[in-house]
């Protein structure tokens, strides 16, 4: 059984690291099974329109710098609690 949308915390940060000087969004806190993940990877993807994907450890990863976009986003799929980290 899983958290429903709204109890979930949701973190949003920046990542350059390991990364050949390149910018990563990942998002993080999601509860939620490897097939809904990926699913909800697939929506982020498209509604950013850009590459990303499922880390292994149910991390969402998005191809550069989406912190405006995301919040927006989540909120209008019913998250509630989404903290950006700076």
């Amino acid at each position: 059984n899983f958290t429903p949308y709204e109890k979930q915390q949701i973190r949003i940060n920046l990542d350059k690291k390991h990364r050949a000087g390149k910018e990563v969004t990942l998002i993080q806190g999601f509860d939620m099974n490897l097939t809904q993940l990926e699913s909800m990877a697939k929506q982020l993807k498209s509604k950013c329109g850009i590459g990303g994907g499922v880390t292994d450890d149910g991390m969402i990863l998005l191809q550069g710098d989406q912190r405006k976009k995301l919040p927006d986003v989540l909120s209008k799929m019913g998250f509630k609690k989404i903290r950006v980290i700076q």
